[in-house]
């Protein structure tokens, strides 16, 4: 990890989540009375439920972040391994700017999503801390037996934005959470204690990089945008909220749904069209010392939410264990919901009681 001043460092373990302590992978984990696991895979702090196939694909965030890059993951045997993008093809013309495709141990993808396109051709997006704070685009190929990933592009933030979650916009381009401000010594207590501390930044071809009006929130984590593109949902990890805010409107609105006691984080549709909300249920300082183990053990929760009506129904609230806890991210796979944590070695599995 690249020099920061201490301030900035100590809030990227929480923003950004990469700092759980290295551990060897379990080798073992059998089910337990609640759950079944997907084994070996370290910190995966973001998943996403490829559309219209077997797998998921997750980030692969680790210490040392030499190791880190995505994992992919065969949802009919819960097999993981390692996946390696292709990053010697040319950078695409919209990326003109991008100083070039990161280099070895130079990559370990943070938040990530998939800005479908036609057929078995799609785009991947991923938030990277490793060697420089970017975006990196690649290719996600879904025509062979086995999904490949080609880098394509990047694009570098700019100097104030702490990139946490990135979601494509259907105009073109992306829209980036900041979970704090990069050239603001006070951002992590600001953070820490609930107050504004960040935003979401949007890019777009030929236009570069805004500030998203009305998204000044507390500690701004997961993201996700209607299909419309009209709304933009965005986790406050700070205040514990959800907020809807208008986008590409003057003047915009807002919505903010309290969440409890739940400190949100990732973001993730279900094929319903419901938002699947994963976060931790604990103080910040709980979740902070959790950087300094090998799992966290702090309970979690997961909510659905109706991007409507906006009412918001439970579906998981664990205490966490030695085996699993921290959950940052979920998604649906079947008739179970799969989370993801940013400190851990699994992938934790819960059939939904019908």
């Amino acid at each position: 990890m690249k020099a920061w001043s201490s301030t900035v460092a100590a809030l990227l373990w929480i923003c950004s989540l990469t700092g759980a302590a290295s551990a060897a992978g379990v080798s073992d984990c059998p089910s337990d009375e609640r759950a079944t696991y997907v084994c070996n895979v370290r910190n995966a702090e973001d998943l996403v439920a490829i559309r219209d196939s077997a797998w998921v694909i997750a980030g692969r965030l680790t210490d040392p972040p030499t190791q880190g890059g995505f994992y992919l993951i065969d949802a009919s045997s819960g097999a993981a391994s390692p996946v390696a993008p292709d990053f010697k093809g040319p950078k695409a013309s919209i990326y003109s700017e991008c100083p070039g495709a990161p280099g070895k141990d130079e990559f370990a993808a943070h938040g990530i999503a998939i800005r479908y396109g036609a057929g078995s051709k799609h785009e991947l997006y991923a938030v990277n801390h490793n060697g420089r704070e970017s975006i990196e685009i690649f290719d996600l190929d879904m025509s062979a037996r086995r999904p490949a990933l080609i880098w394509k592009g990047c694009v570098l933030v700019p100097p104030a934005v702490m990139p946490n979650s990135v979601a494509p916009v259907p105009s073109g381009g992306f829209v980036v959470t900041s979970f704090g401000i990069r050239t603001d010594a006070q951002t992590y207590q600001k953070a820490m204690a609930g107050g504004i501390s960040g935003f979401v930044a949007k890019w777009a071809p030929g236009a570069g990089w805004s500030e998203v009006a009305g998204t000044q929130f507390s500690a701004n984590n997961g993201v996700a945008v209607s299909e419309d593109g009209k709304r933009l949902f965005v986790t406050g990890w700070g205040d514990r909220k959800l907020h809807v805010i208008s986008l590409g409107e003057i003047p915009y609105t807002h919505q903010a749904v309290e969440l409890g006691a739940l400190h949100p984080d990732n973001i993730r549709a279900t094929p319903d069209g419901r938002l699947l909300i994963a976060g931790q249920a604990a103080t910040p300082a709980e979740i902070f010392a959790c950087t300094s183990l090998p799992t966290c053990e702090v309970g979690f929760k997961v909510l659905a939410v109706d991007p409507r009506s906006l009412s918001v129904e439970p579906l998981l609230d664990e205490s966490g264990s030695r085996a699993f806890g921290g959950a940052s991210a979920a998604i649906m796979v079947g008739n179970e919901v799969w989370v993801g944590t940013f400190s851990g070695s699994r992938i934790a599995r819960y059939r939904l009681r019908e």
